[in-house]
């Protein structure tokens, strides 16, 4: 994998894509400004997160582990040997922070694993921008 800082990374590019990694980074603010630099204007970013505040987190399957305190939610994740994932970063959050760093949101889309999962009032989804 490439690690490309404002040093390194001089391109602009047209097309970007964030595929469930923000709920895995330490500063998401500092990845989503990164994007938007490299980003040529009327660019396409392609964000996709993972619905963490669902009655199943997917990472752990563990039940409703986002009403849980955080420093439970990191022993859980811990004792998974699963790395770091930030619980605050849900699609409220993501969405205001892309729209404060100047992203104009033109599409959201919601992704299921499984077709039949639509018909559920409250389903898991994976949403993508």
């Amino acid at each position: 994998m490439c690690r490309c800082t404002s040093h390194t990374f001089t391109r602009k590019l047209h097309k970007l894509s964030s595929l469930s990694l923000m709920e895995h980074l330490e500063d998401p603010e500092k990845h989503v400004r990164e994007l938007y630099r490299i980003l040529k204007p009327n660019g396409t970013v392609v964000l996709q997160l993972p619905n963490l505040q669902y009655i199943f987190e997917p990472h752990s399957k563990w039940s409703l582990l986002c009403l849980f305190p955080k420093s439970f939610q990191s022993k859980v994740f811990e004792k998974l040997n699963y790395g770091h994932v930030n619980m605050e970063v849900t699609v409220n959050y993501a969405l205001r922070l892309f729209k404060r760093i100047g992203f104009e949101l033109r599409r959201r889309v919601k992704l299921y694993h499984l077709s039949i999962m639509k018909a559920l009032p409250i389903a898991p989804s994976y949403n993508s921008y």
